[in-house]
């Protein structure tokens, strides 16, 4: 069954020496597709187009049937690309990760001179609009909470007290899982960079730049050091 997000990386390079190093931009989009690799309704391809180093990010989303409250989108509606039909929990997942994504995007070109990444979400063949990402962690964590759906990596947003009858914090919680990126990492012999689950998609969304703690969660298989 083919997922029900189609996800594009479209990446316009130049021509470099065969042994410079991927500038950053190229390494943000590989944290990315890293990271939205992991949801089951993602389909993430990179593809050279072009001849300047800009990366555009296309996600098309959608979902076989209606979701009623409560109602978790399961893996088998998933329905077969081209997708048709659109429903609420598909409406909402869209909608979040083009804020999120626009604003990660945003904080990356500050970093840079000119615009090295562009982001657009589609749903149904029409491009959804970021929104402003609010300045409340907890809300924040709502979105994180509705874009990382269906992600396999992602557990729960978890709203705790980091002290006994203080504030609630948000704690955006991920399995203790761990990805390899390609990061032309000269400390490693092959280039690649070793991220806990929760650490991957920090640097996909900058979760911890909005006020929200990305955790891992409770391994029952690791070695524990007290």
């Amino acid at each position: 069954m083919k997922p029900a997000v189609s996800l594009l990386l479209l990446v316009l390079a130049a021509a470099t020496g065969g042994h410079a190093l991927s500038p950053p931009w190229w390494q943000a989009a590989n944290i990315i597709q890293a990271g939205l690799a992991a949801d089951k309704y993602a389909a993430v391809t990179v593809k050279d187009v072009g001849s300047e180093l800009q990366i555009n990010v296309q996600v098309a989303l959608c979902c076989k049937t209606p979701i009623g409250p409560g109602r978790r989108l399961a893996a088998t509606e998933a329905p077969a690309l081209p997708c048709i039909k659109s429903c609420p929990a598909s409406t909402l997942k869209a909608a979040s990760l083009s804020t999120l994504l626009a604003a990660k995007v945003k904080a990356d070109n500050a970093k840079v001179a000119g615009t090295k990444l562009a982001v657009s979400v589609t749903q149904g063949g029409k491009v959804v609009a970021p929104g402003a990402l609010p300045t409340k962690p907890d809300a924040v964590a709502t979105q994180l909470n509705r874009a990382l759906l269906g992600n396999a990596y992602f557990k729960e947003i978890s709203l705790q007290s980091l002290l006994p009858g203080g504030a609630l914090h948000a704690f955006a919680i991920f399995h203790p899982k761990v990805a390899q990126v390609f990061m032309d990492d000269l400390s490693q012999s092959d280039g690649l960079q070793t991220f806990t689950a929760a650490q991957l998609m920090d640097a996909a969304f900058d979760i911890a730049a909005h006020g929200v703690s990305p955790t891992t969660d409770l391994c029952t298989d690791c070695i524990v050091s007290a």
